[in-house]
């Protein structure tokens, strides 16, 4: 795939889920043992992204349309405002599924909310739906 096509932008996306998806199914096979991902630090901006693109066709189908909004927050001075410490692959698959079930209890034609925390520009929370 050339670099001009329009998709190209989600060939990294795909190799992510691809890895986590793969983590996911090692875990199982090990009669679910705990993770042995450590938590790291990584841009949760980015994930709460990566989970609107993997919850847009469920959304599409159910006539949901998914909002991003940006609140005011403090931010910690330790870290960047768009930071978070946490096993990155649970929480994406924690927020993934948060956004499923929400999509799956909603009316048709509805818009859905969910609050993150967020927004390296301003310092500030993301609201996600």
């Amino acid at each position: 795939m050339s670099s001009d096509d329009e998709n190209y932008e989600l060939l990294e996306l795909i190799d992510t889920e691809i890895e986590r998806i793969s983590s996911m199914t090692h875990q199982m096979d090990q009669l679910y043992r705990p993770s042995q991902q450590s938590p790291r630090q990584f841009i949760l901006r980015r994930t709460i992204d990566d989970v609107l693109v993997l919850a847009e066709p469920l959304a599409g189908e159910s006539n949901v349309r998914m909002v991003v909004e940006e609140i005011e927050s403090t931010s910690n001075k330790q870290l960047d405002p768009s930071d978070v410490v946490l096993r990155e692959g649970e929480s994406k698959q924690m927020l993934l599924n948060v956004v499923r079930y929400a999509i799956q209890a909603s009316p048709p034609w509805r818009q859905r909310r969910h609050r993150c925390l967020d927004n390296a520009r301003r310092g500030k929370h993301t609201r996600v739906g």
